[in-house]
């Protein structure tokens, strides 16, 4: 991009997504429909929810509602459900937040299921987040923070293209304890 080149957001309004789909799962914004008991159990799972700022508030339908209303009226959030494709289970979500004039966004991940763990559906998920992000969004950088003592999660990101940009010390309690945060990255011009 030259300097006289100018980078506009998009339209006021909420943003318009398709589903992304990819070779076990697709991604797509979350409606109210999506929001039920099973949604509400992960959030109220110690284990799920273990590495994730949302484990600070209780949860209850009524917030889950509002917040999947609230997020699909606002350009700067995006909430996507992650669906395995051959039963279309929902498994966790994929929550994106915008920079617009830096052309940035953040991403944050859950898979809700336990019983999906350890198959790569992260890995995958975040994929297809960069290929929204990049292809459809037109952004130039994706990031996330994620404790570094959740490797399953830094390994995820590290299969998905996601790069180590650099380690916080000190900088989230987790279970009474300090720990790193690690700042990952990736930009458009990785996408290969």
């Amino acid at each position: 991009m030259t300097s006289d080149q100018s980078i506009t957001a998009p339209a006021p309004g909420p943003l318009v997504i398709s589903p992304i789909v990819g070779p076990r799962l697709y991604l797509r914004p979350l409606t109210e429909d999506d929001v039920g008991p099973e949604y509400l159990a992960w959030l109220q799972d110690e284990e799920v929810v273990s590495h994730l700022e949302v484990r600070f508030q209780h949860q209850t339908i009524e917030k889950l509602h509002q917040f999947v209303v609230d997020t699909k009226a606002d350009r700067n959030r995006l909430l996507l459900g992650i669906f395995l494709n051959n039963r279309d289970k929902f498994v966790g979500t994929l929550f994106f937040s915008f920079d617009w004039p830096h052309l940035l966004g953040f991403v944050g991940l859950m898979i809700g299921d336990r019983s999906e763990w350890g198959r790569g559906l992260a890995t995958e998920a975040l994929r297809l987040a960069r290929e929204l992000g990049f292809k459809h969004l037109h952004l130039h950088r994706l990031e996330a923070g994620i404790y570094a003592n959740n490797v399953g999660s830094i390994k995820a990101f590290s299969k998905a293209g996601f790069r180590v940009q650099c380690r916080v010390a000190q900088r989230r309690l987790h279970q009474g304890v300090f720990v790193d945060e690690v700042l990952m990255g990736c930009l458009s011009s990785d996408l290969k």
